[in-house]
C-alpha cells in the first residue's frame, strides 16, 4: 500500500471488471518495486464524499485545509489509503474498480456530465486528480458485449445493467481521454500479452522485469472450469431481442475510433434512440 511519500503518485488502472483489469494488478503484484493494492474505489470516492459530509478535525499544519473542500477531500483518501494497509516499497498499483455510483446520489454531485448518461465525469477526474496529481493513467477497453456476456456467465448480472454501466465508464473515458498515459485493447492483452505489459512498463517509468509475466500462469476471475477466452462473438445471440440505445452504439465507436479500430456489434439487434 502506499506511504507518505508515494501516495499521490500511484499507477491507477481504470476499466470494466471482465476486461482484463486483475490480470494487470496481478502482472505489477509481481513486479519487485510495486505493492499492488487491487480495488480502491469504493474506499477513494466514499471517503472524498464523506469528508465533506463529516466533521475531522485538522492539525494545526492542515487549517488551511478546513474552507477548500477539495483539498481536504484528497487529504483524507490519502491519509486514509497510507493507513490501510502501509509498505515501504517505492511504488503502488491500484485499481478504483467499476463505477462508483451504485452506493451514492451521482445527480447531486457537481460538474459536467456525459452527454448520454449524464454521469458526472468532470466530478469523477477531479476525484482522481486531485488526490493523485502525479499519477500514471492506464485502461484496458474491452468490447463491451463480449463484457456483457461474460459477466453474465461469471456472475449472472444482466446484459443491459453491464452495457449501460458500459457506456458511463466510456464517457468517463472520453472526458479524461488526455489523462492516460496507456490505452490497451483487451484483444493486445490477450493476444500478445509481454509485449503489452512491456508497454505498460514503459508507461509507469519502471523496468520490465520477466518474473511479471508468471501472473498468466493462473487464471484470475475467470468462469469456473474453463480458461479466459478472448472473445464471445459465439454467444452474441442473447442480444438479439435486447434493445439497445442508438446513443450508446455511438458511443462505444467514439471510443473504438481512439484504439484506431472498427467497432464491431451484434447484427441481430435493437436499436433505439
Amino acid at each position: 500500500m502506499p506511504n507518505p511519500g508515494n501516495v499521490t503518485r500511484p499507477v491507477t488502472l481504470l476499466g470494466l471488471g471482465r476486461s482484463g483489469t486483475t490480470l494487470m494488478s496481478k502482472t505489477f503484484a509481481r513486479h519487485s518495486q510495486f505493492q499492488s493494492c487491487d480495488e480502491t474505489g469504493g474506499l477513494i470516492f466514499g471517503v472524498w464524499e464523506g469528508s465533506k459530509q463529516t466533521f475531522m478535525p485538522l492539525d494545526v499544519e492542515d487549517w488551511h485545509l478546513a474552507d477548500k473542500p477539495d483539498e481536504k477531500a484528497a487529504f483524507y483518501v490519502q491519509k486514509t489509503l497510507a493507513a490501510t494497509c502501509p509498505s515501504d516499497k517505492p511504488r503502488w498499483f491500484h485499481k478504483p474498480a467499476g463505477i462508483p455510483f451504485t452506493y451514492m446520489d451521482f445527480h447531486k454531485l457537481p460538474g459536467a456530465r456525459g452527454p448520454v448518461t449524464q454521469i458526472p465525469v468532470e466530478w469523477y477526474w477531479t476525484v482522481l486528480r486531485k488526490t493523485f496529481p502525479e499519477a500514471t493513467f492506464m485502461t484496458i477497453l474491452r468490447n463491451p458485449f463480449d463484457v456483457a456476456v461474460s459477466r453474465m456467465q461469471h456472475t449472472n448480472w444482466k446484459p443491459v445493467d453491464v452495457l449501460q454501466s458500459a457506456a458511463k465508464y466510456m464517457e468517463i473515458f472520453l472526458y479524461g481521454r488526455d489523462h492516460f498515459d496507456l490505452v490497451l485493447s483487451f484483444e493486445e492483452l490477450t493476444d500478445d500479452y509481454e509485449a503489452s505489459i512491456r508497454r505498460a512498463c514503459l508507461a509507469a517509468g519502471c523496468d520490465f522485469e520477466p518474473g511479471m509475466l508468471t501472473a498468466k500462469t493462473k487464471n484470475h476471475a475467470a468462469v469456473e472450469g474453463r480458461a479466459p477466452k478472448s472473445h464471445h462473438r459465439d454467444d452474441w445471440s442473447v442480444f438479439a431481442d435486447l434493445e439497445i440505445p442508438q446513443s450508446y452504439i455511438a458511443l462505444f465507436e467514439e471510443v473504438w475510433d481512439v484504439l484506431g479500430r472498427p467497432f464491431e456489434a451484434p447484427s441481430a439487434m435493437q436499436l433505439s434512440r
